[in-house]
């Protein structure tokens, strides 16, 4: 790999380029979520009913005991439904800004990986529908955001379309974790990792006390963030040397048949072009 293309891969992408991704990407959502089929709503809630007769089974159905906690709380439910409708969006495009101004490289995969998360999730959402506890009936369940009407969120006239049966996997943990574990793979300080994951925690409590998610949505959406960031993650080639076997390397022979003495790794690596080209020996994903 040329120095010029690293230093191609080191260079902030093109707004307009990166314009232009994210809109295909909101116009898929849009496009996802017109799309519509006789019974779907039916079908979500049958498929909801399962998970939560799924979690009684193993005694983890925890859901019900929060929101009935949290609904006589009136200050802490309307604090819990905003964090429910904007800290997710907040972090995660607060992150990704601040890649895309300060690490372009890390951007790259990290624009990746959070794609990658959305467009699974997407059709994950049309393959198999979910509806939220809150639009079960009989189950018992209270819609916090509609009874506070949450500003951001279906509380809200203006988001009165969005599509309300994608419960499974949680998008809100998926994107939470996706933070979590982004700020980890850039070494940020610890105070910014600890942040992150006691936001992930606090999500995990209020997306379930709010009834719009149960722990089975939160584990499908965090396996599916931690599967989307490794598979994005950056790969090491290893290059090999003409007349190397199983690895090791013959040193060369002189004109005299004696072989000569190769260089101490620790040295070579201290050449200036040595460690050019072994930084350039990490691919990234799209970019």
């Amino acid at each position: 790999m040329s120095s010029g293309h690293s230093a191609d891969r080191g260079r902030r992408p093109s707004w307009r380029r990166e314009l232009t991704i994210w809109l295909i990407l909101v116009a898929f959502y849009f496009v996802m979520t017109a799309v519509d089929w006789a019974g779907r709503h039916r079908a979500a809630v049958t498929n909801s009913r399962w998970l939560f007769d799924l979690e009684h089974a193993v005694h983890v159905d925890i859901e019900l005991g929060l929101n009935r906690w949290l609904v006589p709380r009136d200050g802490l439910r309307v604090v819990a439904n905003y964090e429910y409708a904007l800290t997710y969006i907040i972090s995660s495009f607060g992150v990704l800004v601040w890649l895309y101004l300060r690490q372009p490289v890390t951007y790259r995969r990290a624009r990746m990986s959070f794609m990658l998360l959305n467009v699974v999730s997407l059709v994950c959402f049309k393959l198999y529908p979910v509806a939220p506890p809150r639009l079960v009936p009989d189950l018992g369940f209270v819609d916090t955001v509609v009874l506070d009407r949450t500003c951001g969120s279906w509380g809200s006239p203006w988001a009165s379309r969005v599509n309300q049966l994608a419960a499974m996997p949680s998008l809100h943990i998926g994107w939470a974790l996706w933070v979590s574990l982004i700020l980890f793979s850039t070494a940020s300080g610890r105070l910014t990792q600890a942040v992150g994951g006691v936001h992930v925690l606090v999500t995990l409590v209020v997306i379930m006390a709010t009834a719009n998610h149960y722990l089975v949505d939160a584990i499908g959406g965090a396996l599916l963030a931690v599967a989307c960031v490794a598979v994005t993650r950056p790969r090491a080639t290893n290059r090999g040397t003409h007349g190397s076997m199983g690895g090791s390397t013959c040193p060369p022979i002189n004109s005299a048949g004696a072989r000569t003495t190769a260089p101490h790794p620790a040295r070579a690596d201290n050449h200036p072009t040595r460690a050019a080209k072994s930084a350039n020996m990490i691919e990234y994903g799209w970019h």
